[in-house]
Order: structure tokens, then sequence, then C-alpha cells
């Protein structure tokens, strides 16, 4: 890698994918391209699923995505796991963050507030301390 020599690499995925209707063809090559580089860095990966969106969003772009955002969370779980990859589940855990001020989604039914933040990186942390265990 060019970019110094990480031990660890977390490539957070999927989301983009869904809300730009890209193929999943388009999709998989990308993941291919991106595993041999890893595969050939010999790093750890640690890969993050899709965010969920708020299911009250005004964002007429972002209405109705939530099953394939799910359908992309599942999809790289699998690949994931096929390629010894750790996987953070980040679209189930934040069907719990029911609490959270909106969600734990900023304004732009998007991105996540400061909350949403907190709580994204609680969930990476403890997806980190148990697979370097």
């Amino acid at each position: 890698m060019e970019a110094g020599d990480p031990d660890l690499v977390i490539w957070q995925l999927g989301t983009n994918d869904i809300l730009r209707d890209r193929p999943m063809d388009d999709f998989f090559a990308d993941f291919r391209r991106g595993e041999a580089i890893l595969d050939r860095a010999g790093v750890d990966v640690l890969l993050i699923d899709p965010q969920r969106l708020p299911e009250g969003t005004t964002n007429p772009s972002f209405r109705g995505r939530n099953p394939a955002l799910g359908d992309m969370a599942r999809l790289i779980d699998l690949e994931g796991g096929r390629l010894g990859y750790a996987v953070l589940h980040r679209f189930d855990a934040m069907g719990g963050w029911s609490g959270l001020e909106r969600g734990g989604v900023g304004p732009d039914d998007l991105h996540l507030n400061d909350p949403g933040y907190a709580c994204w990186a609680a969930v990476t942390a403890e997806g980190l301390a148990a697979a370097l265990r």
C-alpha cells in the first residue's frame, strides 16, 4: 500500500452504492479490486456495512432505501465471512438507536449526528476489541 504500512484497514462500504443505484456488478468489481490490494498488503480488514436511514425521511431520494441497504449489509457480511474479514454490522446496530436524537442521524437524514457518531465509535471499539482477543 502506498500510504504507509497499516496493520488494519477499516473499509466502510455500500451506502453510496445503494443511494446512487450502482449496479451490483460494479460494486463487486470494486470490491474485488479492493480485496486484491488488501490481500497483497497482508493487512487485517474490518468491513463496515451500510448505515440505516431514518424511516421518516423527507428526502425523496432516501425513502424506501432501507430494504436495499439491509440486503447490501447481508451481502457484505457474506463476503466478509468468505474472506475472513471482520464485519461491523452498523445497519443492524442503528436499528436499536431509537432512543438517540433523530435515531443518531443528522438533519440531512444521511450523516450521523454527535450521539450517532458516539454510538458508532462505541460499537466499532467493541467489535475491534472482540476481534483482537
